[in-house]
């Protein structure tokens, strides 16, 4: 059973969440515009024996419009208050694109001592590509034109981009809810969102979390060679998996769930 939760935040602002399962406590975190509808076929298996939590961020689904404070350091207290709310001594942490930053910001700002073990869902470390080696989606002149869309054609933009995560395109009812739930999150609150994220280089908190923790990574077919590469340079000790698109973790759900079930097997049983 589901059990939904709204946490108030100190400045007033809201927090959408949902609980679902008991046993070892697994958090899940959507990341840009979207919200615990995407982790919907983790949530229901992995609560089978585990407890599943998982929220819909600031501004974005069900929790609160908040025009100002659209940024990783409160996304990282926005974890903590999770945390805190839910009574939670130790998780494992589960991040998709974006949503990983919230975690690297959180160990940035509270430390490590409730992370057991963490799980990178396809969000390299960098902001953009600003040299050789770097880890990121893409070059700044890429990702300007990212922002542009965003604020000039957003829901053209963001119909394409959630379509752009699947190697087959989803039957047109899935498609829909996805999309419009990302549009719940006004334009201008994406684009802060985004111009935040572009600056931002998590590169050494990743290490710091790879050498502490478990440590295990998703990445999308495109972004093998560069992934790969990086984590052989800086975390070899993660483990890392390459298959699909931007949502292996929907479309490959038996793929994914299998290899996250054995990760979670070594760590908590």
């Amino acid at each position: 059973m589901v059990s939904e939760k709204y946490i108030n935040a100190p400045d007033n602002y809201q927090l959408y969440s949902i609980e679902q399962g008991s046993g070892p406590t697994l958090v899940f975190i959507p990341g840009l515009v979207v919200t615990t509808t995407f982790f919907q076929k983790q949530m229901d298996v992995f609560s089978r024996a585990f407890r599943c939590i998982s929220y819909d961020p600031r501004s974005q689904g069900k929790s609160s419009l908040d025009f100002q404070h659209n940024n990783n350091v409160q996304r990282g207290k926005d974890l903590k208050l999770i945390l805190d709310a839910y009574d939670i001594d130790e998780a494992c942490f589960i991040g998709w694109s974006d949503g990983y930053f919230a975690i690297c910001s959180y160990a940035e700002q509270f430390g490590l001592s409730k992370i057991k073990a963490v799980v990178n869902l396809d969000r390299p470390v960098n902001g953009v590509i600003k040299k050789k080696g770097d880890y990121a989606f893409g070059s700044f002149p890429h990702q300007t034109l990212v922002y542009l869309s965003i604020l000039h054609d957003y829901e053209n933009f963001l119909g394409d981009f959630i379509r752009s995560f699947f190697d087959v395109r989803p039957d047109e009812q899935t498609l829909n809810t996805l999309i419009n739930e990302a549009l719940i999150t006004p334009c201008t609150i994406a684009s802060q969102l985004l111009a935040d994220n572009l600056f931002r280089n998590y590169q050494q908190q990743t290490i710091q979390l790879a050498e502490a923790v478990p440590y295990l990574h998703f990445v999308a077919k495109e972004r093998e060679n560069m992934a790969s590469q990086w984590c052989e340079k800086y975390i070899p000790s993660a483990e890392l998996h390459v298959f699909g698109k931007h949502m292996m973790f929907w479309e490959y759900e038996k793929e994914f769930n299998a290899i996250l079930s054995d990760f979670l097997q070594k760590y908590f049983s």
